[in-house]
């Protein structure tokens, strides 16, 4: 780092315990704070990587924009944070561009919670996200329709129909979760699921959940699970047929969380 003409520069790189690898450039002048920090890798799960987020000072806030890659393709956005003094504090997602899909919304923070809906369309997915405090903690209602909806990641996925609907909350060290899917034909690489339907209720981490699965019409292969979850361990059965071979489980298969939680 460096102390010039009263501008503090500060040049690092590091490894967060919760978002991995990172590197930062920032400065601190009469404006206020500049920064650009580079995630390689912070959220496996969703194959996000080189994820760049760039801070700016506005009038009562921040300026925020973010790019990078992830498993439905790369995205790019532009967000707005607002703190007023003595005020609520504000997001406006201007727009976060996720391959051909747009997502956009406001939102306003208070009370442990949320409050707004995101809006998303375009590239074959529609819906609305809405978000409330709820039982101590984050409410949120989905409602996702896809028609012809594409994705670009590195692997792709596409979905010719669905619909998504989910309700709950998450916080103050409860949860209560309910949905389901209707969907029909999903392609991700070289998979393809003809028809799928599954509904899922879990409430503090224990719930049940059912699905049915079927390949292309005529293909003879369609699958049927159900099972239990908590916190340690899932419970889960299946039968179907396969090329008219039965698909059957003499008992049901008892998945273990391990000691380093994996």
């Amino acid at each position: 780092g460096s102390v010039q003409n009263g501008t503090t520069s500060l040049v690092g790189s590091g490894r967060s315990a919760q978002y991995g690898a990172f590197t930062v450039k920032a400065t601190v002048g009469a404006n206020g704070p500049n920064a650009e920090l580079v995630f390689a890798n912070p959220l496996p799960s969703a194959g996000l990587r080189d994820v760049r987020v760039t801070l700016a000072p506005t009038k009562d806030g921040f300026r925020i924009d973010t790019s990078g890659d992830s498993t439905l393709g790369p995205f790019k956005g532009l967000v707005f944070l607002t703190s007023p003094p003595g005020g609520a504090t504000h997001i406006t997602i201007d727009h976060l561009d996720v391959w051909r899909t747009s997502v956009t919304g406001d939102l306003t923070l208070g009370n442990g919670a949320a409050s707004g809906t995101v809006r998303l369309s375009g590239g074959g997915l529609n819906g609305t996200i809405a978000l409330a405090p709820r039982g101590g903690g984050q409410g949120f209602d989905v409602h996702l329709t896809a028609k012809d909806a594409a994705f670009g990641g590195a692997t792709r996925l596409s979905v010719r129909q669905a619909t998504i609907d989910a309700t709950g909350f998450v916080g103050g060290g409860k949860s209560s979760i309910s949905g389901n899917v209707q969907a029909q034909g999903i392609s991700y690489g070289t998979m393809f699921i003809g028809r799928l339907a599954a509904t899922a209720n879990v409430v503090n981490g224990r719930g049940t959940f059912n699905a049915s699965l079927a390949g292309r019409r005529g293909s003879r292969f369609e699958l049927q699970l159900t099972g239990d979850v908590a916190p340690d361990r899932i419970d889960a059965a299946a039968r179907g047929d396969y090329g008219g071979q039965a698909i059957t489980m003499p008992r049901r298969a008892v998945l273990l969380k391990r000691a380093d939680g994996s």
